[in-house]
């Protein structure tokens, strides 16, 4: 009879049976494997580092992603250990705004809500991922400007939102500002 907790247990130990799992809490171990990593090589060279350090010690012998693992732990406890990565972990470009000026250093007017014109602008993504609205909301009178978008790709996106704001004082009752 076939039962899920059994086959689970048996195919768990199964897999610590065959594959021997590394020693990261062996100081000595981990200690080589930084020795390599301050040696500037890669996860991968570690990795295959040491499968020839120790052909015959297949417990020390572990994959380059938990060699990964194990570096990424260590650097969260000492960051300088970061400069020691063959790629420096350069700051994620994707989604910036070109020329983008930081929220904080907008004028203090602006929290006061004084002024017309000061808008706060929004991206709105459907569940599905397939509907695209900009929005924009002008902080002292809560004007409201939304725009259907085809997709979020920016270059597109970037050429919409300037007809937004088109003739905008023509959409914004006068009486308001």
């Amino acid at each position: 009879m076939y039962t899920g907790n059994e086959a689970q247990q048996a195919s768990t130990q199964r897999r610590l049976d065959n594959k021997p799992r590394p020693k990261l809490d062996d100081h000595k171990f981990t200690r080589e494997i930084m020795r390599l990593f301050k040696q500037d090589l890669s996860a991968d060279q570690i990795s295959g580092r040491l499968e020839v350090l120790y052909p015959e010690q297949p417990e020390k012998q572990t994959s380059p992603s938990t060699v990964y693992t194990f570096l990424y732990r260590e650097t969260a406890k000492n960051p300088a250990l970061k400069e020691h990565f063959r790629q420096k972990q350069a700051k994620p470009r994707r989604g910036q705004i070109v020329d983008r000026v930081s929220i904080d250093k907008r004028p203090k007017i602006v929290e006061e809500k004084s002024r017309v014109g000061d808008w706060e602008g929004d991206a709105i993504e459907s569940a599905g991922k397939n509907a695209y609205i900009a929005t924009f909301v002008d902080r002292k009178t809560k004007a409201l400007l939304a725009k259907l978008l085809p997709d979020k790709a920016a270059i597109r996106t970037s050429k919409k939102i300037p007809r937004l704001f088109q003739n905008i004082f023509k959409r914004i009752d006068r009486n308001t500002i």
